[in-house]
């Protein structure tokens, strides 16, 4: 059994009555079995070292040391990127579990990712397509929540803001938001004025081909390029 169905095991089953003693790998001694911490994962429901080894660990020093807990993850994250940015995850990489469906797919199977350990997504390009068709929403949230981050933008929203109509409020089309891939018809997430933040009363979702056309231009711009087009 593997360490899920094991966990399931022990959840019923108590390791103190049916594992009699166990050799600790630590000190090697042979011990019974209620010399150990409970450890649901294991094939014996019991650590590998035993209580007097765990307590006689030496202690670890700190991980983050002087620095901040987001200041350590930003220094990996940076390191990562860099090596990815000059070698191609998809060749060093033969095969990843992803962590939703926790199926082992090869790793072309994932989009790529510089912040990564392993360069590539957690989550494999089947499962990232899904939720984007089951939750487009959420998606939206989380890409404008970024943008705003990168540009000083006011972020106020929260998922539940962002109503998706079946038709495109612009163009009238029919929004599809597809397989993860933008598409003409995909929903977007629009700033009515683009001069300000993302707030309730600012946002909206057009199609993907109003939002281009739109872009940053200013209600001025569009009507010049109206005119122009009508001569």
């Amino acid at each position: 059994m593997n360490a899920t169905e094991w966990r399931e095991y022990w959840k019923s089953h108590d390791p103190y009555v049916e594992t009699k003693g166990k050799r600790c790998s630590s000190c090697e001694k042979e011990k019974v079995g209620t010399d150990f911490y409970r450890c649901c994962t294991d094939r014996t429901g019991l650590q590998s070292q035993c209580i007097e080894c765990v307590k006689n660990r030496p202690t670890r020093p700190p991980r983050y040391k002087d620095k901040t807990p987001v200041q350590y993850m930003e220094e990996g994250r940076n390191g990562n990127s860099e090596y990815w940015k000059s070698h191609d995850p998809h060749e060093e990489v033969k095969s990843k579990v992803c962590t939703h469906c926790k199926a082992e797919k090869p790793s072309k199977l994932f989009y790529k990712s510089w912040v990564d350990k392993d360069g590539l997504q957690a989550w494999c390009n089947d499962c990232l397509h899904k939720r984007h068709t089951d939750d487009p929403a959420r998606q939206m949230f989380v890409n404008a929540k970024a943008r705003a981050k990168k540009r000083g933008l006011e972020f106020t929203i929260s998922k539940e803001d962002i109503k998706i109509p079946e038709r495109c409020p612009v163009l009238g089309v029919i929004l599809d938001p597809g397989k993860g891939t933008a598409t003409a018809n995909s929903p977007t997430l629009d700033r009515k004025n683009n001069f300000m933040g993302y707030t309730p009363d600012n946002i909206r979702v057009i199609s993907y081909r109003a939002n281009t056309l739109k872009s940053d231009a200013t209600t001025e711009e569009i009507e010049q390029v109206l005119r122009y087009m009508k001569e």
